[in-house]
């Protein structure tokens, strides 16, 4: 029966799709794709080419939320308001309005198909572990609260309002449902409001480049941009660059791999002495940073703000310095020295390791929420292991003698990548690579001043020596 029930409504809201001028000639939903429901690319879809295109009557906005009834409720009780978006509320009273009218509305064909989506906030506490992010675990638990805040503030205001919607037939589940169907289903940027689109928030999230756009005619349209489909895929739309905590809070889902993740390095610079410690703030203010910094660490992405944090903390003297490019060999090395330090001990944080995590991943029978988190923390210890290989290699080049080393760096620019272990492995970016590069050419002008180009072995004992003298000072980087 319960079969027989979805058949049906789902032939009704085809059905409407059809009737309201709906356009998707390329585009069939449902098709089944795994664990999911997506869209099947029917024929070839070229670049800049629209793919779905909804008519204006169809979309369910805050203008037209504010001239239903609902909007009398938002002008009477403004705490509804409070430190909540005003475009979130008024579209889930306002699908609460059309739920309650049910096939009177004319959207029920569509709200009909809507259930509960799941997210983040559904996890149990043994789930939300899995994470291995104790912040994260605890933005899905505030998530949780606000949501619940939010549906006793409306009861309470719905008593007053018993004309518009009855506070006795808004459900917990209904609620729920609506308030899901906001945060998962409706597009927005900063140039079109917030509005849920009828079919065309069918089409699942993917690393694609595509984009929405409104025609002066008013319809909504789905377009590739520098993206073409062929016939037998997946049509997917790009919810934005966002990353895995962000898919997890608000949809409920990770990717395998997501180029848009970060892995948030907290560092900082402490000393015994608060006098050495004031002066080094001092120098820290100079080149617009402070003893505390936290850094968002990319995959294919070498930040120089890190690299010059770790050379000022690691320099002796407290002149002016620019550390925006390399001091001296020795510098250099302890900076490198200390961001693979503070590398290692946040891989150390992790109670699982990377190798760990990915041989549960190969197991078929985990669950899905399992596999979520396991794509979630794989993601940022990739990015832990990707830099520290990278420093890897940076301190066998700083043990070259002059004349190698510059053979060395220009044969790197040249070719534009790593030997395999690295270039490949830590997946820099050429540009980013290239940048820091040619910036340690410029350690070679020390070989006359330092005299540390003699050979190898000196070359080893002088940054030991520089290393030994740090310790002994006290100049340490990010104590977690």
């Amino acid at each position: 029966m319960a079969a027989q029930d979805d058949d049906v409504r789902l032939e009704r809201y085809l059905r409407w799709i059809d009737e309201q001028d709906v356009r998707h000639p390329k585009i069939q939903w449902p098709a089944d794709f795994g664990h999911v429901r997506g869209c099947l690319v029917l024929e070839d879809i070229d670049e800049k080419e629209a793919f779905i295109s909804v008519p204006s009557a169809l979309l369910i906005t805050p203008e037209k939320a504010s001239c239903a009834p609902i909007a009398a409720i938002i002008n009477d009780h403004p705490e509804l308001l409070t430190n909540r978006k005003k475009d979130d509320v008024l579209l889930i009273l306002f699908l609460l309005h059309e739920f309650l009218l049910e096939e009177q509305s004319f959207w029920w064909p569509y709200l009909q198909m809507l259930e509960y989506a799941e997210s983040l906030c559904d996890w149990s506490e043994e789930e939300l572990l899995q994470l291995q992010n104790i912040s994260l675990q605890q933005k899905a638990a505030d998530r949780k609260i606000e949501r619940s805040a939010l549906y006793c503030d409306l009861l309470r205001a719905l008593t007053q309002h018993p004309d518009v919607l009855a506070a006795d037939r808004c459900s917990q589940l209904l609620f729920d449902i609506a308030a899901s169907t906001v945060q998962t289903r409706a597009f927005g940027d900063q140039a079109f409001s917030t509005a849920i689109i009828p079919f065309a928030d069918n089409v699942n999230h993917g690393l694609v480049d595509t984009t929405f756009r409104v025609t002066k005619s008013g319809r909504f349209e789905l377009r590739t941009v520098g993206q073409s489909y062929h016939a037998g895929q997946e049509a997917l739309f790009s919810y934005g660059p966002r990353n895995t905590e962000f898919l997890l809070l608000e949809y409920g889902f990770s990717l395998p791999e997501n180029g848009h993740d970060a892995f948030v390095l907290t560092v900082d610079y402490t000393h015994s002495d608060q006098a050495v410690l004031e002066r080094k703030r001092e120098q820290l203010w100079m080149n617009n940073m402070d003893t505390h910094m936290e850094y968002l660490l990319r995959r294919h992405k070498l930040r120089q703000d890190v690299i010059a944090f770790y050379r000022v903390c690691a320099h002796e003297t407290m002149d002016v310095i620019d550390c925006w490019k390399p001091l001296s060999i020795a510098n250099e090395a302890a900076a490198i020295d200390a961001f693979r330090r503070d590398l290692s001990s946040a891989v150390q944080s992790f109670p699982t390791t990377l190798k760990e995590d990915e041989s549960i991943l190969a197991d078929a029978t985990i669950s899905v929420r399992l596999r979520f988190a396991l794509q979630y923390r794989i993601g940022l210890k990739r990015i832990l292991s990707d830099h520290l290989r990278l420093c890897d290699f940076v301190c066998e080049l700083l043990l070259l003698t002059g004349e190698p080393l510059i053979q060395r760096l220009l044969t790197e620019i040249s070719v534009a990548r790593l030997p395999g272990s690295c270039m490949v492995g830590a997946g820099i970016e050429r540009e980013s690579w290239i940048e820091y590069l040619q910036s340690l050419l410029q350690c070679t002008k020390y070989q006359t001043t330092l005299k540390i180009f003699a050979d190898q072995k000196k070359i080893k004992k002088e940054i030991q020596q520089e290393k030994k003298l740090i310790s002994r000072k006290g100049g340490q980087s990010n104590r977690r």
